[in-house]
């Protein structure tokens, strides 16, 4: 996905992802049992993000302590556990990327799944990053039945978020703020962050999904009210 050709083995049976994204595709794509070891970051966030708390086999892999992020890994914790296959890496560049496979000897192999990432994708366009990430990987692994599952279902969700609205125009339609949820260190319980969203947005519609249940949601989500550009209409908060 960054230019680069990578000779790699026919067949793919242990990996190393580096970095949240590469993680992430392969929980998706099912095949979380290809992998050998996961990053010292992600081995401590398995309360924060739900593809880690679906797979929570993972906890019991080596953790590789790394430089954080997309950054360098450390070589010898990746070669002290049995050599991957693969090493599947997110966002970093050509540079670093043949730095690593030339200084430990396994095929880098970079994706950018576009997760996480600030900035509109069209779910609709199959080559966007999220999907050629999962279709990359998925032709390395035979998964590409559950990749076109995956694509199929995302469409699938946009084109009923579409069809609901359809009747709607765009002058009536109203900005919104979205916040996904996770449990923080110490979380905060809904009728603690309304109180909290209330001081900084003001006393607007607030919905919140699963409200009877005392379920956590990110107090960043909230707090940064310059990114969305706009004062919001509604907070939406699953």
């Amino acid at each position: 996905m960054i230019g680069r050709e990578v000779e790699i083995p026919a067949s793919v049976n242990s990996v190393v992802p580096i970095a949240q994204g590469s993680t992430r595709v392969f929980s998706y794509l099912g095949a979380t049992d290809l992998i050998a070891g996961i990053s010292n970051t992600e081995n401590k966030s398995f309360s924060k993000y739900a593809y880690l708390a679906a797979h929570p086999e993972l906890k019991a892999l080596p953790p590789i302590v790394d430089a954080g992020g997309a950054g360098d890994p450390y070589f010898e914790e990746i070669l002290k556990i049995s050599p991957p296959d693969l090493i599947v890496a997110s966002y970093i560049d050509v540079k670093n990327a043949d730095h690593i496979q030339e200084k430990i000897g396994i095929p880098v192999v970079v994706i950018q799944p576009g997760v996480g990432r600030i900035g509109f994708m069209d779910y609709n366009d199959d080559t966007n990053d999220l999907y050629t990430s999962l279709d990359l990987i998925a032709s390395i692994i035979g998964k590409e039945e559950r990749a076109a599952e995956l694509k199929s279902y995302i469409k699938g969700i946009l084109g009923d978020l579409n069809e609901r609205t359809s009747d709607i125009s765009d002058d009536e339609k109203v900005p919104v703020y979205v916040g996904g949820a996770f449990q923080n260190r110490e979380p905060l319980v809904f009728h603690q962050h309304r109180s909290s969203i209330r001081r900084l947005y003001g006393q607007m519609p607030i919905m919140l999904h699963q409200e009877l249940n005392q379920y956590q949601i990110p107090w960043r989500s909230a707090k940064n009210r310059s990114s969305t550009g706009t004062l919001p209409y509604y907070l939406l908060i699953s």
